[in-house]
Parts: C-alpha cells; structure tokens; sequence
C-alpha cells in the first residue's frame, strides 16, 4: 500500500490520521511517517487497512455511535 493508497483509505473511512493510528495500534507518529511516504507502509498495517474497509464501522474499536 503506497502513502498515497493509505490516505485515501483513510479519507474513505471518515477518520482522523490519529484515529486511524490508535485503531492500528501506532503512535500518530508512526502513522504520519506512513503517510508522508518517510517510511514504507508495514504489509500488516496495510492489510489491517484494507479490512476495515470491508467492515462495518459499528463494530471498529473506539467507534462512537451517535
């Protein structure tokens, strides 16, 4: 997954880079290392993304249903 793949992904899930980061269990740091194409994507990250995608946000840790 290419930085560019991964913020699109994020925008498509509606999420913060933050909230995105805490979900996958990374500091906002890492994430925007991501993000900013400073370092690669990790393969488990990206599959992670990927399956939230396929998900129903209901069911996403921290999700607040309003």
């Amino acid at each position: 997954m290419t930085s560019k793949e991964l913020r699109a992904a994020r925008a498509a899930l509606g999420m913060t880079g933050d909230q995105l980061a805490a979900t996958l269990g990374v500091t906002g740091r890492t994430y925007r290392r991501w993000e900013l194409d400073e370092t690669p994507v990790p393969a488990i990250a990206a599959l992670a993304v990927r399956l939230l995608l396929l998900t129903d946000p209901e069911r996403w840790p921290g999700h607040d249903a309003r």
